[in-house]
């Protein structure tokens, strides 16, 4: 029987590291159910790499901090490219305390409300699970290719892209990109 923390072994083609090259990292501190969990299924497809503690994150890697001053923007994009993105994996319930005990350096908050597809918070503004808040940053920091793939990997990731149409296509077109195609 397989380890649950091994990736499981990809076929010649398939791998999800191909076109895909920025480095995610997840501080998971297992405080949610492990089947709803959307940073062990980012895992199992090699596309973040899991943290016990702070750490062995990257110092320099923007974290996710839904109470922090600075604004996720397109400024950050150099720095994720060159130190990484990484998201915190705890339960809604329990994020005050979390992020309070936690205090990040380089704490970035969306700065806007992208509407959550997961099952759990279905339509609520802000509430996201880690894979809707990794994607939620990549679209803001213009990494929208990288933010689908991480959504298709969900079966309602879709659902993510088409809630929010509205507010990616506003950011798109920041970026001089057309809307997002009809087909996803």
């Amino acid at each position: 029987m397989a380890e649950p923390d091994h990736d499981p072994p990809t076929g010649a083609g398939d791998n999800p590291r191909k076109s895909f090259t920025l480095k995610l990292h997840v501080l998971h501190l297992d405080q949610d159910d492990p089947k709803k969990c959307t940073a062990r299924k980012l895992k199992k497809f090699g596309l973040v790499r899991l943290h016990p503690s702070l750490k062995t994150i990257p110092i320099k890697s923007l974290k996710l901090d839904p109470f922090a001053e600075a604004i996720m923007g397109t400024a950050d994009r150099d720095a994720i490219l060159r130190s990484g993105l990484t998201v915190v994996d705890c339960s809604w319930n329990e994020a005050t305390g979390v992020f309070e005990r936690l205090r990040l350096k380089n704490g970035r908050r969306l700065g806007v409300d992208f509407l959550a597809a997961n099952p759990i918070n279905y339509a609520m503004p802000g509430k996201l699970s880690s894979v809707e808040a990794l994607a939620a940053s990549l679209i803001i920091t213009g990494f929208f290719d990288e933010a689908e793939f991480l959504l298709s990997k969900f079966g309602w990731g879709h659902t993510f892209l088409d809630l929010n149409k509205p507010l990616i296509d506003e950011i798109k077109a920041s970026y001089g990109v057309s809307s997002l195609n009809d087909s996803t």
